[in-house]
């Protein structure tokens, strides 16, 4: 069997008086100290404000004779929320009446004209070339649907005049030459209505003026056949 040493012998008597000691001290600590208080547990709004006034240093209120001047505490106060945080508000900029450019707000126009001319609103027809011809009074198309919307509606002298007007600005338009060879047909001139009807087909457009490709095509075939 081994002996324990004097060293190991002391070691262990230290460690149980130390054991001793901290179980003994523990209920003359708790006796001492009392009951705890919610205050105790639980600090009042009052005793933190208070708390945060003291400046960090024991000796404040107290100049040092070592200092130049004495402690000053400091009180930070919160920043104030506002109660109503403004807006601007930012005027849209005024836009100007019409800001379409004409030749742009004619073709819109124009388009809307063709379709009362095709479903004959012929009144409706001529209101909206007037508007197409007030705007580009240089665009040869206006002239020409106006002067189709006159002619159906029987008034051959301004259908004339309109349909003139549109070949003075484009002598390729084969529209014009349409309604004109149906005026010569009306008035009883079958070769000059033969004549302007054939311009007709060889000059409109097969595919964006097929509605008006097919009547030339049909009186000029009707004016055969008689």
């Amino acid at each position: 069997m081994k002996i324990p040493t004097n060293l190991f012998c002391r070691k262990l008597l230290s460690r149980g008086l130390m054991i001793f000691i901290m179980i003994s001290t523990i209920p003359s600590a708790i006796s001492c100290s009392g009951p705890i208080s919610d205050e105790q547990k639980y600090p009042s709004h009052t005793a933190i404000s208070n708390a945060e006034i003291q400046t960090a240093s024991p000796n404040e209120g107290q100049t040092s004779p070592n200092s130049p001047s004495s402690t000053i505490a400091t009180v930070i106060e919160p920043t104030p929320i506002p109660t109503h945080t403004p807006i601007t508000v930012t005027k849209p900029s005024p836009i100007a009446e019409n800001s379409q450019p004409p030749e742009l707000e004619a073709l819109f126009i124009y388009s809307r004209a063709i379709h009362a001319l095709r479903i004959k609103e012929y009144d409706e027809a001529i209101k909206r070339f007037n508007q197409v011809v007030k705007r580009m009074p240089d665009l040869a198309i206006g002239y020409k649907g106006r002067g189709a919307a006159y002619y159906y509606l029987g008034k051959i002298d301004f259908a004339l005049e309109d349909l003139n007007k549109s070949i003075e600005l484009d002598h390729d338009l084969g529209g014009t030459y349409l309604y004109l060879g149906m005026i010569y047909r009306d008035q009883g001139n079958l070769d000059r209505a033969k004549s302007e009807l054939k311009k007709a087909i060889a000059l409109i457009h097969p595919i964006r003026e097929r509605w008006e490709l097919l009547i030339a095509e049909q009186t000029l075939l009707d004016l055969k056949t008689q």
